[in-house]
């Protein structure tokens, strides 16, 4: 028997294509557009998916305006572009 999705829940790639996004957000607008794009009902569902470390990223540049969660952090580099000596 095949599981028809519930109303409330979005279509399974729908569903990865909105994870995907949340976990890459880097920004209250990234998040904000995810809601625009999607509805808060298609979104709010996957913010139980995403990792640990990415929703208390997400929590806190909520509360801080201008924040931005920076991905991949390259730690042989220094903000303005310079190299640590190896």
């Amino acid at each position: 028997m095949k599981e028809v999705p519930s109303p409330q829940s979005p279509p399974s790639s729908q569903s990865a294509q909105i994870l995907n996004s949340l976990e890459a957000a880097s920004t209250t607008e990234d998040v904000r557009n995810l809601m625009n794009t999607y509805g808060y009902d298609q979104v709010a569902p996957m913010w139980n998916e995403i990792s640990t470390a990415q929703r208390a990223a997400l929590t806190i540049i909520r509360n801080f305006s201008g924040s931005k969660i920076i991905h991949e952090l390259d730690d042989s580099s220094e903000p303005n572009g310079s190299t640590h000596p190896r």
